[in-house]
């Protein structure tokens, strides 16, 4: 009896875990946060990695130029996006 239990349970897992997969990563555009003032030699770099990574993964980087505070303004709101993101 419990053999035959634990053979239904694997069997539901297995079929249950192919809808897991099916969902390509990422999903969505992929927000690179810089954080420094546009056309500088950081901007530079993180447009040619974007670019780069849109070609490897398929999916658009948008990049996102966030100055001030010597970045505390970027991590910041990189805190409050994740909290949203994040369910409770």
């Amino acid at each position: 009896m419990f053999r035959k239990l634990s053979f239904a349970m694997a069997a539901a897992a297995a079929l249950c875990a192919g809808a897991a997969v099916a969902q390509p990563y990422p999903a969505k555009p992929i927000r690179f946060i810089i954080p420094f003032t546009p056309g500088g030699n950081t901007d530079v770099l993180g447009r040619l990695l974007g670019q780069k990574l849109t070609e490897a993964w398929g999916q658009p980087v948008v990049i996102d130029n966030r100055a001030g505070a010597a970045a505390r303004s970027v991590l910041t709101r990189r805190a409050r996006l994740h909290r949203m993101a994040t369910p409770s």
